[in-house]
């Protein structure tokens, strides 16, 4: 499960790194032809599981992320 030799690398409680990471990931992913299905707020790096309350349950919609600086950037990397 990721870099287990740096302590400090944990993705799960440094928001700054999993955003990083998922604009990397996404510049994978939109490389591949074809359609393409984005989770919910992935583009602002949205944080709550699946599983969250259950799994087919509506999730919260966090319009306050738009308001972070970070997700922005994430935002900006997927709109263009």
């Amino acid at each position: 499960m990721g870099n287990n030799t740096n302590p400090n690398y944990i993705i799960r409680k440094n928001l700054s790194l999993s955003l990083v990471r998922a604009e990397l990931s996404a510049a994978f992913f939109f490389t591949i032809p074809g359609p393409k299905m984005i989770w919910q707020f992935e583009e602002l790096g949205y944080d709550y599981s699946i599983n969250y309350d259950c799994r087919t349950c509506e999730k919260p919609i966090r319009w306050d992320y738009f308001d972070q600086p970070e997700r922005q950037r994430l935002y900006s990397h997927f709109r263009n």
